[in-house]
């Protein structure tokens, strides 16, 4: 570009920060395995100061990362989505146990009255049947067979 000083060529120690100092780069893709972009070219561009064909690279990379981002994102939203139902139906699955284990506890407390009721109701009338017995045996008479 128009805009950058003749001076902004690489120099040799900037092209071994990224490769070879022959401009090779290493055969590594500066912008990873899934990047378009081959190191050829860039080693060609900053060899020869073309940076519109390195600022070409540079957005067709983006473009690509911009891509594989929305369809992350995509997933990710679509994967958040279902776990919010399942938590959902979790949620409901868990209040209708807690539902049903309240009312298995009113029932059992219920019947544990009734038992408590009907063993009170036995044990007076075992102690009403003793006093009897007792006032029988007393008095020393009554029928006996």
């Amino acid at each position: 570009h128009e805009c950058l000083p003749a001076a902004a060529t690489p120099s040799a120690a900037a092209l071994a920060r990224y490769g070879e100092a022959d401009g090779s780069l290493a055969g590594t893709s500066t912008f990873g395995a899934a990047g378009a972009v081959s190191t050829a070219r860039i080693s060609d561009a900053l060899a020869s100061s073309d940076f519109s064909a390195l600022f070409a690279s540079h957005e067709e990379w983006f473009r690509q990362a911009t891509s594989r981002r929305a369809q992350t994102f995509s997933g990710l939203q679509a994967a958040i989505t279902d776990l919010c139902g399942s938590m959902q139906g979790c949620e409901a699955r868990n209040n209708a146990i807690v539902q049903q284990i309240s009312e298995l506890d009113a029932i059992i407390d219920e019947e544990r009255l009734k038992w408590q009721a009907r063993l009170e109701k036995e044990r007076r009338l075992l102690e009403t049947e003793k006093s009897v017995l007792a006032m029988v045996e007393r008095g020393g008479g009554g029928e006996r067979s």
